[in-house]
């Protein structure tokens, strides 16, 4: 079980790793960044609650004591991430971001093993260091005189801590008898409640009908970029430790350097092979049937 939980975070990653290609084309087409977030999250809150709704209503039972933890999934997970990712881009740059963003498994790791009473062995230590440093790699801050501001560098610490929350809040609902299913319909239900003041429905509907066909491409950013990635990701946390379940989706920097050079025709530096070979060798590492390793905490 626990191989088929591994492909499935591996897959959440790579295809995480698309966000590029879509959020690229829909800002081109004239959308915000808060409507294309808008679009995405709502979007899979609308397709997950109706999944749950026509194959198993029984889903959407939760007790009155856990609704904590679907709040803070969707509101501290989706909305804050959102909304401090995209102001620490604003404030800095998108690599400077990006690199404050790959801090969140380490985040994991620490959380997991307070809350959970994870084991931190060497072996883990050893993947995240090997994910995080593939991860600046591959992000292109490396030797591009990147300057970090007081305010961007504490939105973008904050958005990888809401960002490394969404394993905990996930795992412990998980951990409480709750179905992926039920997590992802509240919390995305919830975090589409959050997200949707801050879009402007009149440059939604004046865009969609300027440009033909861009529901189509809405439509698959959904279910592409977020609906499929987090079900995956959800599901794998039922069989995997947060923590390694959240080094393994590293993968998504790797994908996204593949999907720049293969369909915006990116340059392909040997920072970026050097951050390839180090997410690989992260996830090699925790994947690997060797004895266990020492236990450090």
């Amino acid at each position: 079980m626990q191989v088929v939980a591994s492909i499935f975070i591996l897959m959440a990653g790579v295809l995480w790793g698309s966000q590029g290609i879509f959020a690229k084309d829909l800002s081109a087409a004239g959308l915000s960044i808060y409507n294309i977030a808008a679009i995405r999250i709502s979007g899979c809150a609308i397709f997950i609650l109706l999944a749950v709704l026509l194959l198993k209503r029984a889903l959407l039972k939760i007790r009155l004591q856990d609704v904590w933890l679907f709040l803070g999934s969707g509101l501290i997970s989706i909305v804050d991430f959102t909304c401090l990712y995209y102001q620490a881009i604003a404030l800095s740059s998108m690599g400077t971001a990006a690199v404050l963003l790959y801090i969140s498994p380490a985040l994991v790791t620490l959380m997991s093993c307070l809350f959970f009473k994870e084991q931190i062995t060497k072996r883990k230590i050893l993947a995240l260091a090997c994910a995080i440093c593939g991860c600046i790699c591959v992000s292109g801050v490396l030797g591009s005189g990147m300057t970090v501001n007081v305010s961007g560098f504490a939105c973008g610490i904050g958005a990888g801590f809401c960002y490394a929350l969404y394993s905990i809040f996930s795992a412990a609902a998980m951990h409480r008898g709750y179905h992926p299913f039920t997590v992802m319909v509240y919390t995305f239900v919830i975090g589409s409640a959050g997200i949707l003041p801050l879009a402007d429905f009149g440059e939604l509907q004046q865009v969609n009908a300027a440009v033909p066909g861009l529901y189509v491409q809405e439509i698959l950013f959904v279910l592409v970029a977020a609906l499929l990635p987090y079900l995956f990701y959800t599901i794998g946390l039922r069989s995997l430790d947060p923590s390694k379940a959240a080094i393994m989706a590293s993968m998504e920097a790797v994908s996204a350097a593949i999907f720049g050079i293969t369909v915006f025709d990116e340059p392909l530096s040997a920072n970026i092979v050097i951050g390839i070979v180090a997410v690989l060798g992260s996830v090699i590492v925790l994947n690997l049937k060797v004895p266990q390793m020492s236990r450090v905490h």
